[in-house]
């Protein structure tokens, strides 16, 4: 993708230093870093949620508890408490 940008008559002149140091990311690069930029604006939130959970996870009664605080919604769901990986 580079080598044909670099040779596009429209596009490879206009590169300073010949287009030494032109470089195109990544898509998936990209996207990782808009997401990181995401999180970083939760992260407080997202940290107290993993303590939470964390919490919650410590103790079989603790386990029970948040059971029946579940059953009570008017929402059923099948989803479980799950200790998730941070991303740094």
């Amino acid at each position: 993708m580079v080598n044909i940008l670099k040779r596009h008559p429209s596009f490879g002149p206009s590169l300073i230093v010949d287009g030494l140091y032109f470089h195109v990311r990544c898509g998936a690069h990209v996207l990782n870093l808009i997401v990181h930029e995401g999180i970083k604006a939760v992260d407080s939130s997202l940290d107290k949620i993993r303590m939470y959970v964390k919490y919650i996870r410590g103790s079989e009664a603790r386990k029970i508890k948040f059971t029946s605080y579940l059953e009570q919604l008017t929402q059923v769901t099948s989803k479980q408490l799950r200790q998730d990986m941070p991303v740094k």
